[in-house]
């Protein structure tokens, strides 16, 4: 049995482009027990725990602001650093419990995650035409928030339609931003495909987490069963 199935913890990483539902599915999963997964993992694992990116930046020293190009950025300088790793050895830290990584956008920090931590991965593939949809709608405005933004919050005149469209602009510049960590042909990322299993996420969000559950206690049965061998 590896040291990862003896220190009693499980990782699990998502991918998918923006808009897949991959923070939804996160949050979701975060919700559950071990048990809900498996009845016999109740007396292995504490918790299910989700552990969104955000925080192991934090972690790590970043202090921006909470926009996603601020958070890109960061992450982008400490890999061209060679310090992309020292992000993710933060995970060691952690005992006891099945612990959901939303999301790993990079290759290297995927193939370094599992490798380092036995982790397995999900893919999830939407439609870049839904996927857009659904990001375009999310109304948090200090993620999607940016310089242009910034810029014409100088303006103590804009009126409401004029701050709706401005905010619509930076959703939209926000979405190409966080598209362009996917190469030229997001949809057939090979970062998303190359995972242990693909989920439709273009269905009901209750059917994706149904399967999303199946999946991964498929996975982690495998994985032990391999484990014991």
């Amino acid at each position: 049995m590896n040291p990862e199935a003896e220190s009693n913890r499980f990782f699990i990483t998502l991918s998918g482009i923006p808009g897949s539902g991959k923070t939804t599915l996160a949050q979701y999963l975060d919700s559950l027990n071990p048990g809900d997964i498996d009845p016999t993992f109740t007396a292995m694992y504490r918790s299910v725990r989700t552990i969104p990116m955000r925080w192991l930046l934090t972690q790590h020293g970043y202090t921006g602001s909470n926009t996603l190009m601020g958070m890109q950025e960061y992450h982008r300088q400490e890999r061209d650093a060679g310090n992309g790793h020292s992000i993710l050895d933060q995970l060691q830290g952690l005992e006891n419990g099945i612990f959901i990584i939303d999301a790993v956008r990079n290759t290297d920090d995927a193939r370094y995650i599992r490798k380092k931590l036995g982790s397995i991965s999900l893919g999830l593939i939407v439609p870049l035409e839904v996927a857009k949809t659904r990001f375009m709608l999310d109304r948090n405005d200090d993620k999607h928030s940016n310089a242009y933004v910034r810029e014409q919050i100088r303006n103590p005149y804009a009126s409401q339609a004029t701050w709706d469209e401005y905010k619509s602009v930076a959703r939209e510049n926000t979405w190409n931003l966080a598209l362009s960590e996917y190469g030229e042909d997001p949809e057939n990322s090979t970062h998303i495909h190359n995972t242990d299993a693909v989920l439709d996420a273009n269905v009901p969000f209750s059917t994706l987490a149904k399967n999303a559950v199946h999946t991964i206690r498929e996975l982690m049965d495998a994985r032990v069963r391999m484990d014991i061998q």
